[in-house]
């Protein structure tokens, strides 16, 4: 069981690619196209938040069979490096998207809180390769 949840654990990795992706949409139109804002919105919500939100679940259960601490800094550095993460996906992307779709258009906060969660994303995963 636990070499599943390993594996389920590492694919964590790959959501590096969905910021990188959501950056590209918002340069290519989806500050002001309401059918590319939808898409961006879904892809963020259902290939970025939602499978971190599992992947975050995966490695709490790990931590717990495996007997590791919260106190080791590779943990603590993903646990708290998630807060940033929600609080622009929520202030930002997903503000900004919304308006988008409800034909508006987006600002800059759109392509800046793409960016800060690649950024953010990366130093996670960066610190839960290292911290193994």
């Amino acid at each position: 069981m636990l070499t599943g949840l390993k594996h389920l654990h590492h694919a964590g990795e790959y959501l590096v690619a969905v910021p990188l992706i959501l950056v590209i949409l918002s340069v290519a139109g989806a500050r002001t196209k309401p059918g590319l804002a939808k898409v961006a919105s879904r892809l963020h919500t259902f290939a970025f938040l939602m499978p971190a939100r599992l992947v975050y679940i995966v490695g709490i259960a790990m931590m717990v069979m495996t007997g590791r601490s919260i106190t080791e800094v590779f943990i603590l550095v993903g646990l708290i490096g998630w807060v940033p993460v929600e609080i622009v996906s929520k202030r930002l992307v997903k503000a900004e998207l919304a308006a988008v779709a409800q034909g508006g258009e987006a600002s800059a906060k759109l392509t800046i809180g793409a960016v800060l969660e690649l950024v953010l994303i990366a130093i996670i995963v960066v610190a839960m390769e290292h911290g193994h």
